[in-house]
């Protein structure tokens, strides 16, 4: 596949935000270059988040997350949660952390939605999240 078409299948992507476009791809080689630059896009946070809420994000009963928008995020961007309880520890190597232990810290998650406007403040979104 000529990578002008790979780069009109991953704009189409982007704007449509549409699984279809994944069809695009003809040959397993396809395929595997277009989820590549697929995932250029993507980004990682790692995100800080009281133990209070670890337990229904976790469970899935709290699906969303009210973050200030300063990182930009964007749908199919993932997240990594870093539990805190507020405390800080103490490690080995002398480093001062917040980081508490629980389950959450090893689980990924997908931003699904972004919501902004409608109500809430400027500069600050609702993140509709998955567990993938």
């Amino acid at each position: 596949m000529r990578m002008t078409a790979i780069i009109a299948t991953v704009i189409a992507a982007v704007i449509a935000g549409a699984a279809w476009a994944l069809c695009a791809a003809n040959t397993d080689e396809d395929f595997e270059e277009f989820e590549n630059l697929r995932r250029t896009k993507m980004k990682t946070h790692n995100l800080k988040l009281s133990i209070d809420f670890c337990d229904d994000v976790l469970s899935g009963e709290k699906n969303f997350e009210v973050r200030k928008n300063d990182r930009g995020f964007q749908t199919g961007d993932l997240i990594r949660f870093i539990p805190t309880d507020g405390t800080s520890y103490r490690s080995l190597d002398g480093t001062v952390r917040e980081h508490a232990k629980h389950e959450i810290s090893e689980r990924t998650y997908m931003i699904k939605y972004i919501l902004n406007g409608w109500g809430i403040k400027n500069g600050y979104v609702v993140l509709g999240i998955e567990e993938v």
